[in-house]
């Protein structure tokens, strides 16, 4: 699924996604090579802000824009792998 397609389900279905990104790119970290990482997002906003729970973190939501999240979604190795719960 698109990212946009999963924003969609979130916000009309009131389900949560785990989402396999690239965590260099999610974090603005400069890449170096490819690091898989999943997240579990839970709320996308309609004026493109997405809030995420992350298991390297203490349990808070985290915060990115829909434009970063398809940046890591979209990284090679990624293939847009997505469960949507």
């Amino acid at each position: 699924l698109s990212t946009g397609e999963v924003v969609r389900r979130i916000r009309e279905q009131a389900c949560v996604a785990i989402l396999l990104v690239d965590k260099n790119t999610l974090n603005d970290i400069p890449k170096k090579e490819y690091s898989g990482h999943y997240i579990l997002l839970v709320h996308a906003s309609e004026d493109g802000e997405v809030l995420y729970l992350d298991p390297d973190s203490n349990g808070e939501k985290r915060r990115t824009t829909l434009e970063v999240l398809e940046k890591a979604r979209a990284v090679p190795g990624t293939d847009f792998d997505v469960i949507l719960i």
